[in-house]
């Protein structure tokens, strides 16, 4: 479900596929050539990283995000999602490494992003 704080605006959105409960979603919009309206965009990493989903309101209706996330082996940290300027970022994992995954609503596709000091162990 998706709520609109300022109006209380209700709507139910049914998703693409199977839910599982680990499944992890992520709010984010694109503004498109300046104008002053944005697109907002949910996007839907299920918990085996096989098919990206993206929902669009405006739309309303889901499509098969071609673009998977850059490394297999990545995992998100805890459920937490932070949202900057429309794009979406986590905490990510990979095997002796901490970093942050962020994913770009416009172009659809994910970066990590590298911290600058870690300390294993």
């Amino acid at each position: 479900m998706v709520v609109n704080p300022c109006t209380g605006q209700t709507r139910w959105i049914e998703p693409i596929s199977n839910y599982n409960m680990y499944d992890r979603f992520a709010l984010g919009y694109t503004n498109n050539n300046n104008k002053l309206y944005k697109s907002y965009k949910i996007l839907r990493l299920p918990y085996e990283w096989n098919q990206l989903e993206i929902f669009e309101l405006k739309s309303n209706s889901w499509r098969v995000v071609a673009n998977t996330p850059p490394n297999k082996d990545l995992h998100t940290y805890g459920r937490g999602m932070y949202s900057l300027k429309g794009n979406a970022y986590w905490i990510s994992y990979v095997p002796f490494h901490f970093d942050i995954l962020s994913f770009d609503f416009l172009t659809e596709r994910f970066r990590r992003l590298c911290l600058p000091f870690q300390r294993l162990g």
